[in-house]
């Protein structure tokens, strides 16, 4: 790769960033059949708030109620690796877990690569906090996402779903330990920061 090709990547890759693509959720460029139409015929994406209040659609589970959250430990694995998944769900109810890789896919932005079966979900014990600390690491594991040999390294999002609708996701990484040309750094530690 050409030292302007890298110049022209690395900007790209600035404005990308700035943009934060897990602001308004996991996957706010997603196109496909995770959208959703409304009553005039407008794409609504998948994280908006339809029909807040009237039962309707997904909504965006919240840092107060915690209607679904969670965190992944270790943040990065290899294939071959697994992902513990650690999801507190209130109230107590069914969630699935729908796994996607970000990249381009054709202007989509993200693929759907697994999803995980129905899982019973659990009230986890309040997160610990230590001055400007949280931690959940007393938290059980809900759900072991064994990472296949055949997935690609790069970064997931995993986007939780209650049986009532509410939403949340968790970034991960798959990686591997061969030397590349090119480093990705991912802020796994400071995703929420």
């Amino acid at each position: 790769m050409g030292a302007e090709q890298i110049r022209r990547w690395e900007s790209g890759a600035l404005a990308h960033a700035v943009s934060d693509p897990f602001g308004q959720g996991p996957l706010p460029w997603l196109r496909g059949s995770e959208n959703y139409f409304d009553d005039t015929g407008q794409v609504v994406p998948w994280y908006a708030d339809l029909g807040r209040g009237t039962g309707g659609g997904t909504r965006t589970a919240d840092d107060v109620r915690r209607q679904i959250k969670g965190f992944v430990s270790p943040g990065a694995a290899a294939p071959g690796e697994a992902i513990d998944f650690h999801i507190t769900v209130d109230p107590p109810q069914q969630f699935s877990v729908d796994v996607y890789r970000i990249g381009h896919y054709g202007g989509d932005g993200a693929a759907k690569i697994t999803t995980s079966p129905r899982l019973s979900g659990i009230v986890q014990p309040p997160p610990l906090a230590a001055d400007r600390t949280v931690s959940c690491h007393h938290w059980w594991m809900s759900w072991r996402l064994q990472i296949p040999s055949y997935w690609s390294v790069g970064a997931y999002v995993a986007v939780l779903t209650t049986a009532d609708g509410y939403r949340s996701h968790i970034p991960f990484t798959v990686r591997h330990d061969h030397p590349a040309d090119l480093l990705l750094l991912l802020p796994d530690i400071t995703w929420q920061a």
